[in-house]
């Protein structure tokens, strides 16, 4: 098979993600060109350059489209952005074909249609994550795209890379935690609000957790979150002498790799976490809705759904982080194998 050039896009950090080990896997045989936007544009920096693997800088979609002569463009999925929504648009009307890649089961609809939508504005194809996913896609009356079940890639590549790091590692006297925000205040108001944000979660943290200390928390804004807003955060908690709180500095990737514990509300670095064998706890309090129902699901994750269990669910966290990660274990069915199913369905797409 001759060469093919590929464009992959996205916009929010989920779907830049989820497209990293698809970027690697297409250029060991095949051009690739990548088109971010928003974060997207710092996280795929950490992308190994290569001969077949650049980035399209300076240039508008429209050119891309014209110049590059994408065989496919696969994009991301994003929540707030209408960038690739604008791209499988474009895409369509110069005749070019595209595939939407999953990084998360939530708010389906909400990433593929907007006010401006129509379903003729569709990707042709959609990669789901998971298989409840995939169904959701295809009984929905909205919905025209072919669907690929194919797992989740950029899991399947992380926590094996995190577990292979973290392999021996014992806990700090003083343990450093990472609490992983969300701009829930923001993306998720009205009817769409659980309950909680990520500052009140943050706060009631702030003033029960010394209580087993002594303890680092840092805090890992979302790369959508201004770190002005946490600093201000910052100057206006009181935590106890022995819990001091911080802006963290170091990558997700790092912070992983460092933290004896990851706290965090509904973020899929929560699964990631888990699903790698480091301690993980979930704060929901008074939660009147779930926003991700994956985490709902996965048993290696403390949670606590109402403020009262807030203390319990501490009590557990810290417990499991004094023993330690959790062995090895082998992947699930769902995740072994999902960078090189998404791989192959990208294939069979370019082939459409």
């Amino acid at each position: 098979m001759p060469p093919k050039n590929f464009l992959l896009a996205a916009h929010d950090p989920g779907g830049a993600n989820v497209l990293m080990p698809l970027a690697n896997r297409l250029s060991e045989q095949h051009s690739v060109l990548l088109f971010p936007g928003g974060p997207a544009i710092d996280i795929w920096k950490s992308l190994n350059s290569g001969p077949n693997l650049k980035t399209a800088d300076g240039m508008e979609i429209d050119e891309i489209l014209m110049d590059a002569l994408p065989d496919l463009i696969v994009t991301g999925t994003s929540l707030v952005s209408d960038f690739e929504r604008l791209i499988w648009r474009l895409a369509r009307q110069s005749g070019r074909r595209t595939t939407a890649v999953l990084d998360a089961s939530m708010n389906l609809e909400r990433r593929f249609l907007s006010d401006i939508d129509e379903e003729s504005n569709l990707p042709d194809a959609i990669c789901a994550n998971d298989p409840k996913a995939g169904q959701q896609l295809s009984s929905a009356k909205w919905c025209t795209a072919r669907i690929h079940v194919t797992g989740q890639a950029y899991l399947e590549a992380t926590i094996r890379n995190t577990q292979e790091i973290r392999s021996g590692r014992v806990c700090r006297p003083r343990p450093l935690m990472v609490f992983f925000s969300e701009p829930i205040a923001t993306d998720h108001t009205g009817e769409q609000n659980p309950g909680y944000d990520q500052f009140s979660v943050a706060t009631l943290l702030s003033k029960i957790i010394g209580d087993w200390g002594p303890v680092d928390v840092q805090i890992q804004p979302h790369p959508r979150e201004d770190k002005k807003i946490w600093l201000q955060w910052l100057e206006n908690i009181r935590p106890p002498e022995n819990a001091s709180f911080s802006i963290a500095t170091a990558s997700t990737d790092e912070l992983l790799t460092q933290a004896d514990g990851i706290m965090g509300m509904t973020s899929m670095v929560l699964l990631q976490a888990a699903l790698s064998g480091i301690p993980t706890a979930s704060f929901q309090p008074d939660r009147r809705l779930s926003l991700n129902q994956k985490l709902d699901e996965t048993t290696e994750i403390i949670m606590a759904t109402k403020t009262a269990d807030s203390e319990y669910c501490i009590d557990k966290f810290f417990a499991a982080t004094k023993a330690g990660d959790r062995p090895m274990t082998k992947l699930s069915t769902a995740l072994d194998g999902s960078i090189e199913r998404l791989f192959q369905a990208v294939m069979m797409e370019e082939g459409t």
